[in-house]
């Protein structure tokens, strides 16, 4: 690098380092995505080294100040009029000589050592998030910190909820009785089976909203929403009784639809899409 004039020389020393950072993933269930779980992690990293406390020097010993650069770690090479800088090549840009170096970690200040991090995954946590634990990487240098652990979560599926940020959606059966003339059924939900009432001429597809029955914001107390999708079961076989009732119905309906009735009724999203239980009603 050219710039520094003749005659001139840095006096600043070696700045401390910090340590690298280190990416690591992170498997869990759905569930404990949900309710937030604690996981112990595996690492192979770079660590101060104890015996020399990380300076490289054999316990005893201590480091003696490079005499050719001063400490500064660089030297000054004249070319005419302008001045190159570089590492010393005496010290290496270090600044100091280890003259007797650590055995253990063999003048680096630092090893590589197999560790265990617990990880506290909050509830909440979605795919694709990283937590950061600070100072939990490799080792600095110089006497500069650590660097961070960054984990990346990953969330496995379930075969039941589907996620959609902090609100979930499931899907039900419900008979065709069901449908038509309304009652109640038992969902599961994240926290355990949640009785919902259905009313009277359900169309299938219909969606009801459980409030607060979702996944809790991160750094919140708020919850998300479950949407409820009903799918409404037609039996393959009937029996003849209920074969017979059915042909009645179908009776009845033709009846009436030549007289201009009909009991068959078309919901708007406003009417089916948000329809609260009663259940969920009284909670709110």
């Amino acid at each position: 690098m050219f710039g520094h004039q003749a005659g001139g020389r840095r006096s600043g020393r070696p700045q401390p380092q910090r340590g690298a950072d280190v990416q690591v993933n992170c498997h869990v269930s759905f569930m404990e995505a949900v309710n937030g779980t604690t996981r112990d992690l595996n690492l192979n990293t770079d660590v101060t080294c104890d015996p020399c406390d990380g300076s490289g020097a054999k316990p005893g010993t201590s480091k003696r100040k490079c005499k050719s650069c001063g400490g500064s770690g660089v030297e000054i090479l004249q070319q005419g009029f302008f001045a190159v800088e570089q590492p010393c090549r005496r010290c290496r840009g270090e600044g100091f000589i280890i003259e007797t170096p650590c055995t253990s970690c063999r003048g680096r200040g630092k090893v590589k050592k197999a560790r265990t991090v617990e990880v506290k995954i909050p509830e909440g946590v979605d795919n694709g998030m990283n937590l950061r634990l600070a100072h939990q990487g490799e080792a600095g240098s110089k006497g500069g910190p650590s660097g961070h652990l960054y984990v990346s979560i990953s969330v496995a599926s379930d075969p039941f909820f589907k996620r959609n940020k902090t609100d979930v959606h499931c899907e039900v059966p419900i008979s065709v009785a069901q449908a038509i003339l309304g009652g109640s059924i038992v969902v599961p939900t994240l926290t355990g089976q949640v009785e919902m009432t259905i009313p009277k001429g359900t169309q299938s597809g219909t969606t009801l909203k459980m409030r607060g029955k979702g996944i809790k914001e991160l750094n919140s107390s708020r919850r998300g929403s479950q949407l409820v999708t009903m799918n409404v079961h037609i039996p393959d076989t009937l029996s003849a009784r209920q074969k017979e009732l059915m042909e009645e119905f179908a009776k009845e309906e033709q009846l009436r639809s030549e007289a201009g009735e009909s009991s068959c009724k078309t919901h708007t999203f406003a009417e089916t899409a948000f329809l609260k239980p009663k259940d969920d009603e009284e909670k709110a």
